[in-house]
């Protein structure tokens, strides 16, 4: 039992910090998850190459103190947040690119709490509340993807 709740104790804590970093920001229009085909934050972008959308990517997240992890994927992007200084969590966005038969592409956003983060016992957890944060972010990306829009 005291396992259960120290389990729910750390994922509340997690998510708290989530929506701190979220700010104020989120109680705007801009900030809302639309209603998605998957269900996450989502944006779609113009037919161009696959690699040129993920360089925007990752410069908007380094710049913003985030570290890049390794992916298995090849239309995969991870990155990571420490929550503080030392600590064993951080926050994970997973970004990944899906072409649409149109030549255009679909680009979802994850938001996730990770525990134990780079340890053996490393877990992960969605956490919806972020979603807000993230679809903004994508947001700011589809923008500097195709500026002339």
């Amino acid at each position: 039992m005291k396992i259960t709740n120290l389990c729910l104790f750390c994922f509340c804590s997690l998510a708290g910090v989530i929506l701190a970093g979220a700010g104020c920001k989120s109680s705007g229009r801009e900030g809302q998850v639309p209603s998605t085909q998957s269900g996450l934050p989502e944006v779609t972008l113009e037919a161009r190459p696959a690699r040129e959308i993920q360089a925007v990517a990752r410069t908007f997240f380094l710049g913003r103190g985030y570290l890049e992890t390794v992916s298995q994927h090849a239309y995969e992007l991870v990155f990571d947040k420490p929550t503080r200084s030392g600590s064993n969590r951080a926050l994970r966005v997973r970004l990944r690119l899906y072409r649409q038969a149109d030549g255009s592409w679909r680009l979802l956003g994850r938001p996730m709490g990770v525990e134990a983060w780079r340890s053996d016992l490393e877990s992960e957890q969605d956490v919806p509340n972020g979603a807000g944060q993230i679809q903004g972010f994508l947001g700011e990306i589809k923008r500097r993807v195709e500026p002339n829009r």
